[in-house]
């Protein structure tokens, strides 16, 4: 179950059964510079299990060993300790879906570089285009249940500011969408790119079934979206194939 995923583009031309055989019930021994003493190295195993295929791709789970610090045996001693990610690779579009603590996923990327192509460059972040942004924005609005909304949207000029507006400030009735307000437009005209966040109570894969309140959605421009109730990886998988794919291409 995870509350936040991101979609990362790679480049290596990896193949279902190549994934397959890298991957698959091993469990990988990496040695990384030890917290608590830079000039030694420490060896942690990383663990990869319950690889399978469907009909998104290939997916499976790590379990990815760390330090960290422990705060009962005093200020800068670290023990190790691990974080649980799941994750999809699709081999068709090239991507690669992570679901977890998102503090974490540089370093997990950098694991599957290191297992998948001997620690080379694999990545490369997704970068939604303002247009398409808005263009997914208004397929979810458009969803069946008549009430999803934008309630926040941030835009911004190169890495300049350029707008906020957020619903809250300027009415509190819930029918009333963000894109009505008369500061959209411009703001919107004006951005290089900008992300938004909707109250959804209807959408595909992450909302199946109508809720009365709705929930919080926040899609930004690097490919990071969220949601403010947990969802599991099927669930996160269907929005991103069904909702997002078809629109963004990646």
């Amino acid at each position: 179950m995870a509350q936040s995923i991101i979609i990362i583009k790679y480049e290596l031309p990896l193949s279902i059964g190549e994934i397959f055989r890298k991957l698959d019930k091993k469990k990988f021994k990496i040695k990384y510079t030890d917290e608590n003493n830079h000039e030694e190295q420490i060896e942690l195993e990383q663990e990869v299990s319950n690889l399978k295929q469907n009909s998104f791709g290939v997916e499976g789970h790590v379990k990815y060993r760390y330090q960290k610090e422990n705060e009962f045996k005093g200020e800068g001693y670290f023990d190790p300790t691990h974080e649980e990610f799941t994750f999809l690779f699709d081999p068709s579009d090239k991507v690669v879906i992570l679901h977890g603590n998102p503090e974490f996923r540089v370093r997990l990327m950098k694991f599957f570089a290191h297992v998948l192509h001997d620690g080379d460059d694999l990545f490369e972040s997704v970068t939604i285009r303002k247009e398409k942004l808005h263009e997914l924005m208004t397929k979810i609005l458009k969803m069946k249940s008549g009430k999803n909304n934008l309630e926040e949207a941030k835009f911004y000029h190169g890495d300049q500011p350029l707008g906020n507006l957020k619903k809250l400030s300027f009415t509190t009735v819930p029918e009333f969408c963000g894109t009505e307000h008369v500061l959209f437009d411009k703001h919107y005209n004006n951005c290089t790119h900008w992300n938004c966040v909707l109250r959804v109570h209807k959408c595909n894969g992450l909302l199946d079934q109508l809720s009365e309140n709705g929930y919080l959605l926040r899609i930004t421009k690097d490919g990071t979206v969220s949601f403010s109730i947990d969802k599991n990886l099927t669930e996160w998988n269907r929005f991103v194939v069904e909702t997002m794919k078809p629109i963004l291409k990646f």
